[in-house]
C-alpha cells in the first residue's frame, strides 16, 4: 500500500517538470534520432549522457524528500511483506520469463531475426551492437532500472495517490497515468513496443500499488533492459575503418 504524503508546492512544480515538461521535451529530442545513424561512439556517449540525466531527475525526487524530512518509505525505497509474498515474487518472475523467451524468438526464429533486423536498422538503432557499448549500455540499463521507478512509479503513484485519495478510481488513475507517460517517453521505440511498454508499466504499477515497495521493480525493470539491449549484439554490423581511426596516433607511429 503506497502511503500518502502531505503535498506543498514543490511536489507540485515536481510533477509538472518531470511528468509535463520533461517528456515533452524528451519526445522533441527523440524525433531527431530518427533521421540519425548510430556509430559505437555514438551509443556510448548516448548510453552515458542519459544515464546522467536519469540520476539527476532521481536526485532532484530523493532530495525533495530529504529536505522535506519524509521517510523513503513513502518512494517506495523499503522492503515490505507483500513484496516478499510468493505471488508478488511469482508475478514478477513469470513476467521476466516470458520477455526472455519473446527475446529468444526475436535472436533465433527467422521471423523474429527478420522483424529484429528491420527494427535495428530504425527506431531500435540505439541498440548497443558490440561488446564495448553494451558494456557501457549497462550502466544505462541499472540507472534506468533504480532512477525511472524513483520517478514514474515512487514520486508520480505517490504523489497522484495524495493529491486524488485512496479511493479505487484514483488508485487506477495513479497506476495508469504514471504508465501513459512512461509510455510517451519511449515512443522512439515504435507503436507496437509502446503498447508493450504501456502493458508492462500497468502492471510495474499495480505491484507497486499492492506492496508499497520497488526492489523488486528495479531489479526487475534493470534485468528487463539488459535482456533487451542484448538482441542487438546477435546482430553485429560492419565497424567503418575510420571510426576508431586515431591520426594523431598514426602520426606518432610514423615519427617513430
Amino acid at each position: 500500500m503506497i502511503e500518502p504524503i502531505a503535498l506543498n508546492l514543490v511536489d507540485h512544480l515536481l510533477f509538472l517538470l518531470l511528468g509535463i515538461i520533461l517528456p515533452f521535451r524528451t519526445i522533441s529530442a527523440q524525433k531527431k534520432l530518427k533521421d540519425m545513424h548510430f556509430n559505437q561512439r555514438m551509443r556510448i556517449s548516448l548510453y552515458i549522457g542519459n544515464s546522467i540525466g536519469l540520476w539527476l531527475m532521481a536526485l532532484v525526487v530523493l532530495g525533495a524528500w530529504w529536505w522535506f524530512q519524509r521517510p523513503y518509505s513513502t518512494l517506495g525505497l523499503t522492503w515490505t511483506n507483500e513484496a516478499g509474498h510468493w505471488l508478488s515474487v511469482g508475478i514478477v518472475s513469470l513476467f521476466f520469463v516470458v520477455y526472455c523467451l519473446d527475446a529468444v524468438r526475436d535472436v533465433l526464429t527467422e521471423k523474429g531475426r527478420a522483424e529484429a533486423e528491420t527494427r535495428l536498422s530504425e527506431e531500435l538503432n540505439i541498440l548497443p551492437r558490440t561488446l564495448r557499448s553494451y558494456a557501457i549500455f549497462i550502466l544505462l540499463a541499472i540507472s534506468a532500472g533504480v532512477c525511472e521507478e524513483i520517478v514514474f512509479r515512487g514520486f508520480f503513484m505517490s504523489y497522484l495517490i495524495s493529491l486524488l485519495g485512496t479511493a479505487t478510481w484514483a488508485k487506477i488513475l495513479a497506476i495508469s497515468i504514471p504508465a501513459v507517460i512512461f509510455g510517451y517517453v519511449h515512443t522512439y521505440q515504435g507503436k507496437q513496443a509502446i503498447l508493450k511498454i504501456v502493458g508492462m508499466a500497468l502492471l510495474f504499477g499495480t505491484i507497486f500499488m499492492l506492496t508499497g515497495s520497488l526492489y523488486l521493480l528495479i531489479l526487475l525493470h534493470a534485468a528487463v533492459d539488459l535482456v533487451g539491449g542484448a538482441i542487438g549484439l546477435f546482430f553485429p554490423e560492419p565497424v567503418p575503418e575510420d571510426e576508431f581511426y586515431d591520426p594523431g596516433a598514426s602520426q606518432l607511429w610514423e615519427e617513430e
